[in-house]
């Protein structure tokens, strides 16, 4: 008897967990979309359709209009826009084309300059996406060309080298960067250790051909 009341006793106590754990995340995704205009997301949230709610606002968003918010009052710091970008995301973290219209607004010296909410998204797709070079890409761009930090875009840059299908271009990008800042060529042992890095045959291949050529 006593076991059966403890079964009880802790079946009730994860219910209970998973309750309030449900309530919090319902809640926290509520303060996201409040900032947001169209209410009659939250209808679609409550039925949990998560992925619907994402597809309609999305499909309200004014993508043209997005430069528009540059400016735009700040909601804890962080503007109108990330927060879009953020719900959207939260409700579905597979939304491909969203992370990439966050990646050139949120963090882009020409649009909203958010490097801080431009990392949050882009931290999002690289964990939905691991295998895509042009989040680490876009971070890095950020940090380079919006806040000088040439070393973490440099960490960026080289994380998107590693990634599963990565343009031959980066390489050339990085030779370009290193050579405006320092004045000089890449070591060869920095192409070395990046094709004894990187996954994919065909840049292994080509870091080949440019070792070999120096």
């Amino acid at each position: 008897m006593l076991k059966w009341f403890l079964v009880l006793l802790i079946a009730a106590a994860f219910a209970a967990h998973v309750g309030i754990q449900h309530e919090v995340e319902r809640t926290f995704m509520a303060r996201r979309l409040s900032s947001l205009p169209d209410k009659r997301v939250m209808q679609l949230t409550s039925l949990d359709g998560r992925e619907l709610a994402a597809d309609y606002l999305w499909l309200t968003t004014d993508r043209r209009g997005l430069n528009t918010l540059k400016g735009a009052e700040l909601i804890d710091g962080k503007s109108r826009a990330f927060y879009l970008f953020d719900a959207i995301t939260e409700l579905d973290p597979y939304f491909y084309v969203v992370y990439l219209y966050a990646a050139t607004f949120l963090p882009g010296p020409q649009y909203l300059r958010d490097v801080a909410g431009g990392r949050i998204i882009l931290e999002k797709a690289m964990h939905s996406f691991p295998d895509r070079w042009e989040f680490p890409f876009f971070l890095g761009s950020a940090y380079y060309d919006t806040m000088g930090d040439k070393q973490t875009a440099a960490r960026y840059f080289e994380q998107a080298l590693k990634t599963g299908n990565p343009p031959t271009f980066l390489v050339d990008f990085i030779a370009m960067i290193y050579r405006r800042e320092v004045g000089e060529e890449l070591p060869l042992s920095y192409y070395q250790r990046l094709r004894d890095e990187c996954k994919n045959e065909t840049l292994k291949h080509y870091l080949d051909a440019l070792i070999q050529a120096r």
